[in-house]
């Protein structure tokens, strides 16, 4: 299978499908936790969360990527790498 011979996901993009990463954006901003994200965080409902979206595009600038993370605010770090 494909994805076991390459090392990541965007090396199998590259490798496999001609994909490759040219621009990411992110937008980083706090949002309460509603009951289900507090109940699958294990925190309080109404506790601010730290909330990442981000989109990537390849080099014909179409969107290949894009993701929503919530994290714990009083557990987190962020390091931001772009391409």
């Amino acid at each position: 299978m494909l994805i076991y011979r390459a090392t990541s996901l965007y090396s199998l993009l590259q490798n496999y499908y001609g994909i490759q990463p040219r621009r990411a954006h992110i937008q980083i901003e706090t949002e309460v936790a509603s009951k289900e994200e507090a109940k699958l965080l294990k925190i309080s409902p109404s506790v601010p969360l730290l909330v990442t979206k981000s989109q990537v595009r390849d080099q014909h600038d179409y969107l290949f990527e894009y993701t929503i993370s919530r994290f714990r605010g009083e557990r987190f770090s962020l390091e931001v790498s772009c391409l």
